[in-house]
């Protein structure tokens, strides 16, 4: 691949910050092709060198000849150099340069073209071992055909070598559904239709198997050897003709030593061109080995220049009727007398053995070695009684390398170790404990051993020592693995409770180390990097986590429940990562979502409210399934302002019946921001590493900014509804909390899509980008070509004065990193639509005109979609909106049914939304119409007239978030805005947040842009950029929080 494709991506700003040419540009394809052109030519060289010897030299073909002749070294040959040109065109494709320059040089139609290339050449590379196999069989079934145990053996490695390559043929077909050939990565376009094995599982499976057929083929020549009798110098010379076949053995452990390697590493595929060479290498080696005997003859009389025919003592020595001996180089091989199969004294099994071997037998005309052989077999069985009632304890404590010892030792020293535990169960005996015993096992119906009980019952059935020898390997390997995997991974906590002398410091909770890692600030890219070396798993991440709750939660009160099942989500995530499959991103990684979107688990779904408590929802949102589909492990439910502030129009922020107050780690006595307060509280306090929230109007962006994280909030109909409880259908939209804006966009990616369930989210289609939006991550330097509006009038003038000087400040340092500023881009009509008094869903009512109001759609919306939401629940009494009204008034002391004194205090206007949306009855009249269309036509002309700035596009519009007049226009156009930290408020010490706003479906820009001004934060100095908290009033518990 030219390497100016290299710099034409990184001048396209494909190449996310970080990535240097240097790196994308570092290459093994050169030395990758020279080694696969010497092993090929070495490999042909020897092969034809075989056919010559066999041909022309000793003038003699068997039956492995004929057939390698005819056919294998046909098929061999087409294989190998088919092979060899994938290999070399895969190279010259990229496939083995870095992982970064797959995903961010090559295009999509190569990346596709590689795929199918490597399904090609895998395909043929297994079918050619498995006919190079076939063909060391025949050849040495041509020089045993008198042994008949040999035989035997033969026809057996046959079976297996079949049965071993048509696993591993359908691994390799099937190892995608949709069955196309491609195997897609995880940033691929339309990954979301496959279900596919991670290639570290197929390969690592194919490697394993072809590991195993090897040795079984190679096994037979050392078998032969080990049983022959003979001068140990003669045996040297003998093995080194029989035995170069081990190489391969070698090889093959060199192949899946590259593949646990590259599966394992972020930069799997720098592992590729090694391994195509060790591919060739393998049945380069396989054919080489096979063609040594053949080619000694050859080797032999260029050596002595004379034709080994006539030699005398020779292997190829004429015979009395100056014939050539049909016999075989092998002719002197004879076995051991009294060979003993088993080793120790303690198996009491012998196989007394009388063989006798020679080149013939009188009266045959076949060639080979005859083996003449007496086995007499002589067994003291033990008696193995099967019992129900007897448990070996998986998680007892056993030496994790025990000593290697006769296994009847073995097994008592086993069972004695895990005594010694306290935990295991003691084996049934009866008699002396003396061969002959009696041992009673039953396998617990345990997950860990469910998949090799029926084989362990019956070979303790089997009465056979090596099938008894074999039972206890494998047990003793469970009871070690279940030790690993069960042996407590959690430790006493350490102090929790904040101390005074730390008070209005970052320091007051600290987050703990978590198993070696620092969880603080960690970002979803480290946790995947320490997952993924093997000094942290899923399971410890989620009880770090956990951890982390249980030391904030009295304070803060961010989860609303914690999902029962993490832990075990968690270790099934584990399992699959030790299995070679990793999902993306996101696998292994604990969120929340906000308790409005529904989850069909051990989780309720209730907005927060008393009166939902026990309903089922017909399934997972799909934003949940999605995520779940990715690999992030759902931590539980994050509190809310109940009903997500549609029912109170007066209320403490935060508040929900059901979940309490939720307060900001930057001030407990404030407004925390909401309605997803708990999923922005959460993470700005490195409670939970990402979370969901939903927006009708700023309910992800205010959170977001006030506890300083990054809030994206997507255009509607990017993310679907599906599934969560809803308010408005024209504004309603899923968000991501992230401390970074990488974290949040890894969010995005796992959750936007298509959805059945949400007729909107059918616009998206041809809006989107085909391999998500984690590709438009950027740094610093982006900002050199970037153009930025100032909509002064419209959004700026009403930030307090110190959130004018931050964000000033900030914009200066963008503009001097090469961007653009301009300022007065204002929105259209702004002094009309924008509220100057602050946000302000009811504006146009206060205006005097309701026909102009987002409050009069939003409460008819209400009506109509809770109505339907609630219609499809189960396990509930509560059908409609009119039956929430009523619990609310019958348990106004919890749920503040009338307004304050007479209800409660955080519910200060009682339920004053619902009652204004149930007067409604859901009815779409004149003024429902008039209002929906100025609203979304005004702000979505002001949005796009501000961005087309005297005929130039900019590139985003700069604005505070605080008091929300930004966000409010945003959310009525249904139109994307992002959220990046700026600082902390002098006087309240929340957050304070940029916003970016652009119009509908330009999420990428607004990925590339924010990320580019967090890296220059980053690395300028600023303090205007994403700061720790300093838990303000951690003692103070007033309600309400001022709005």
């Amino acid at each position: 691949m030219d390497d100016s494709r290299v710099d034409e991506a990184i001048a396209s700003g494909k190449v996310p910050a970080g990535i240097t040419a240097a790196f994308l540009k570092e290459s093994r394809d050169k030395a990758s092709i020279a080694g696969i052109i010497f092993v090929t030519s070495l490999t042909l060289l020897i092969v034809v060198s075989r056919l010559i010897s066999r041909a022309f030299v000793v003038r003699r073909f068997g039956f492995d000849d004929g057939l390698a002749l005819v056919s294998l070294p046909v098929i061999e040959k087409i294989c190998l150099v088919a092979f060899v040109g994938l290999c070399i065109e895969l190279i010259l494709l990229g496939s083995g340069r870095h992982f970064d320059y797959i995903q961010y040089v090559l295009d999509v139609p190569t990346v596709l073209k590689t795929e199918i290339l490597d399904f090609a050449a895998h395909i043929i590379y297994t079918t050619t071992l498995l006919l190079c196999r076939i063909s060391g069989l025949a050849f040495y079934h041509r020089i045993c055909s008198k042994h008949k145990g040999f035989r035997i053996a033969i026809k057996a490695v046959f079976g297996i070598l079949i049965a071993a390559y048509l696993p591993q043929l359908f691994l390799l077909i099937f190892h995608c559904q949709p069955l196309t050939g491609y195997w897609p990565y995880g940033w691929e376009p339309g990954m979301d239709i496959y279900t596919c094995l991670a290639w570290g599982l197929v390969y690592s499976v194919n490697s394993s198997v072809s590991l195993v057929c090897d040795m079984f083929l190679f096994g037979v020549p050392v078998a032969m050897l080990r049983m022959s009798r003979m001068p140990r110098k003669r045996k040297v010379q003998l093995g080194c003709i029989l035995l170069p076949g081990t190489a391969v053995i070698g090889i093959s452990i060199a192949r899946l030593v590259l593949v646990i390697l590259g599966q394992w590493q972020t930069d799997m595929s720098w592992s590729y061109d090694p391994m195509l060479v060790v591919e060739v290498s393998e049945i380069g080696a396989t054919l080489i080995a096979l063609s040594v005997p053949g080619f000694k003859p050859l080797v032999d009389w260029c050596i002595s220049r004379t034709d080994p025919g006539v030699q005398s003592g020779g292997s190829y020595q004429k015979n009395g009727s100056g014939q050539r001996s049909k016999g075989t180089a092998l002719n002197s091989l004879k076995m051991r007398s009294r060979h003993s199969m088993l080793a120790g004294s303690e198996t009491a099994a012998y196989y007394d053995t009388e063989i006798r071997a020679g080149s013939q037998h009188e009266n045959s005309s076949q060639e080979g070695i005859c083996l003449d052989g007496r086995f007499t077999i002589n067994v003291k069985k033990p008696k193995i009684t099967p019992h129900r009632d007897l448990c070996l304890n998986l998680s007892s404590r056993c030496h994790a390398r025990p000593r290697m010892v006769p296994w009847s030792r073995w097994w008592r020293h086993l069972l004695a170790s895990s005594s010694a535990g306290g935990a295991a169960a003691q084996p049934m005996r009866h008699g002396p404990q003396q061969r002959g015993e009696t041992i009673a096992l039953l396998l617990p119906p345990s997950p860990v051993v469910d998949g090799y009980g029926r084989w362990l019952r019956a070979a303790l059935e089997s009465h056979r020592p090596t099938a008894m020898r074999s039972v206890f390997a494998w047990l003793a390997l469970l009871v070690v693995g279940a030790r690993a995997a069960g042996e407590g991974i959690f430790e006493f906590t350490p102090p929790l409770i904040p101390l005074e002398e730390n008070a209005d410091s970052a320091d007051l909770f600290p987050v703990g180390d978590c198993f070696g890692f620092k969880l603080e600030e960690a970002t979803i890219d480290e946790m995947q990097g320490a997952m993924r070396d093997g000094r942290l798993t899923s399971v410890n991440l989620v009880a770090c986590y956990m951890r982390r709750t249980f030391q904030t939660q009295q304070y803060l009160n961010s989860v609303m429940q914690i999902n029962p099942d993490a832990l075990a989500i968690a270790s099934q995530l584990d399992a699959e990562r030790k299995a070679g499959k990793v999902r993306g991103p996101l696998h292994g990684i604990p969120f929340t979502v906000k308790d409005n979107i529904g989850t069909k688990d051990n989780l309720e779904t209730t907005a927060g409210s008393w009166a939902l408590l026990g309903s089922r929802v017909p399934r997972d949102a799909h934003v949940v399934a999605r995520l779940r589909q990715a690999g992030a492990v759902l931590f539980g439910k994050a509190t809310l302002s109940e009903w997500a502030d549609m029912r109170s129009n007066n209320y403490s922020e935060g508040y929900s019946g059901r979940g309490g107050q939720c307060r900001s780690a930057y001030n407990l006595t404030v407004n925390p921001g909401g309605s997803s307060s708990g999923s922005g509280v959460g993470v700005g306090a490195n409670a939970i590493a990402f979370s969901l929230g939903t927006e009708t109007d700023g309910s992800v962006i205010n959170p977001a900014m006030r506890n300083s994280i990054v809030g994206f909030k997507p255009t509607v109909g990017l993310t679907s509804r599906g599934g969560v409880i809803p308010e408005s259908e024209h504004q309603d939209s899923v968000g991501t909390f992230g401390r970074t804006v990488r974290d949040a966009v890894y969010a995005l990616d796992a959750i936007w899509g298509v959805d059945s369930h949400d007729n909107y989210t059918l616009a998206q289609r041809g809006q989107t980008p085909k391999d998500g939006y984690a590709q438009f991550l950027s740094n610093k330097d982006a900002l050199k070509n970037a153009t930025f509006g100032i909509p002064w009038k419209s959004f700026w003038v009403y930030a307090d004065a110190k959130q004018q000087m931050a964000l000033g400040e900030l914009v200066k340092l963008i503009q001097s990193a090469g961007a653009t500023i301009i300022n007065g881009t204002e929105i259209t009509n702004y002094e009309t639509i924008v509220s100057p008094s602050g946000w302000n869903w009811d504006y146009g009512t206060s205006r005097g005109f309701p026909n102009e109001s987002e409050y009069t759609y939003v409460k008819v919306d209400f009506y109509n979609n809770i109505n339907k939401y609630l219609s499809q629940l189960k396990n509930t009494k509560i059908r409609t909106l009119d039956d929430i009204v009523t619990y609310n008034k019958h348990y106004s002391g919890s749920e503040g049914g009338y307004p304050f004194p007479n209800g409660h205090p955080a519910f200060f206007s009682g339920q004053d939304g619902f009652l204004a949306s149930q007067e409604t009855k859901g009815v779409q009249d004149q003024t429902y119409f008039q209002a929906l269309g100025f609203c979304q036509s005004s702000t979505r002309n002001g949005i796009n007239n501000a961005l087309n700035y005297r005929g130039k596009n900019l590139n985003g519009l700069l604005v505070p978030v605080d008091p929300g007049q930004s966000y409010q226009i945003a959310a009525q156009a249904g139109y994307p805005l992002v959220t990046i930290p700026a600082g902390i408020h002098r006087d309240s010490g929340m957050g304070i947040g940029l916003g970016i706003m652009q119009r509908a479906w330009a999420e990428a820009e607004l990925v590339r842009w924010a990320s580019a001004i967090e890296d220059l934060q980053r690395t300028s100095g600023t303090p205007y950029k994403r700061t720790l908290p300093t838990w303000r009033g951690y003692l103070e518990r007033n309600l309400p929080v001022p709005l």
